[in-house]
């Protein structure tokens, strides 16, 4: 269970800090230009910019780290949840999709 909070406390900590470094006038706006010129893959795009797919690659990896350390495999739980948590947060304070 703890495994599961820790988590997605990360993914969401790490995927909402990567939504505000990509915006205008930010750190990273550069890269978000460089995907949106050079890579023509409308998927790809998505999955290099989008912070729901970080967040949820950052709780899947995590799943499977923690799993195989030995915790219980409820702590998957954490990748729909994290998804989650994202989307909320993104939508409500970044007024994106």
């Amino acid at each position: 269970m703890i495994a599961s909070i820790e988590i997605t406390i990360i993914a969401v900590i790490l995927a909402v800090a990567y939504q505000i470094i990509i915006r205008p006038g930010e750190l990273l706006q550069s890269w978000a230009r460089f995907v949106n010129l050079q890579i023509n893959n409308k998927t790809l795009q998505k999955l290099l910019l989008c912070p729901y797919c970080l967040g949820g690659q950052i709780a899947l990896w995590l799943s499977v780290y923690y799993i195989c350390k030995g915790h219980s495999i409820g702590c998957i739980m954490s990748v729909p949840t994290s998804i989650i948590i994202i989307y909320f947060i993104v939508k409500h304070n970044f007024n994106v999709g």
